[in-house]
């Protein structure tokens, strides 16, 4: 016999129960909003707190690193990405705040290589496409979705 009810019946009627990744994704979404407001000590706040719950959140990892970057803080910026990278290296944006990084130290050619490895993960990441362009990097044969090729120089 059962004394207390199971946690679902004590939600409304057609809400899910919040799982840890629930909470985490709403978080995630609550400081990047406070990252896009340019409410950076808020959005600090928040990162902590997912990375005090999951260490290794990579979205939550890369997002921080953003932010160390924008505030000029390169040496924890680039521990934060490469963290990302290391949990999750098929996400191409990780790969493009590491060439950003890399940039910010003057170092162009490792930066194009970065944008390349982002261009080979999504072929079609304009990030990547437009800052190699910037750079004025060696010609960069990427795979179209179409079945194109494009050639930029």
């Amino acid at each position: 016999m059962e004394l207390l009810p199971h946690p679902e019946s004590l939600l409304p009627p057609g809400r899910p129960p919040r799982s840890p990744i629930n909470i985490l994704d709403g978080l995630l979404r609550q400081g990047v909003q406070c990252q896009r407001e340019g409410r950076l000590p808020d959005a600090e706040r928040v990162y902590r707190r997912i990375l005090a719950i999951d260490p290794r959140h990579a979205a939550t990892l890369y997002r921080l690193g953003t932010l160390a970057h924008k505030v000029g803080h390169l040496e924890a910026a680039a521990h934060l990405v490469a963290a990302a990278i290391a949990v999750d290296p098929l996400v191409p944006a990780y790969h493009c705040a590491w060439a950003a990084l890399l940039l910010a130290q003057g170092r162009s050619l490792e930066a194009a290589a970065a944008y390349r490895h982002a261009l080979s993960l999504d072929p079609t990441s304009a990030e990547a496409l437009v800052n190699l362009e910037a750079l004025g990097a060696a010609r960069v044969h990427a795979p179209h979705p179409l079945g194109q090729v494009l050639d930029i120089a």
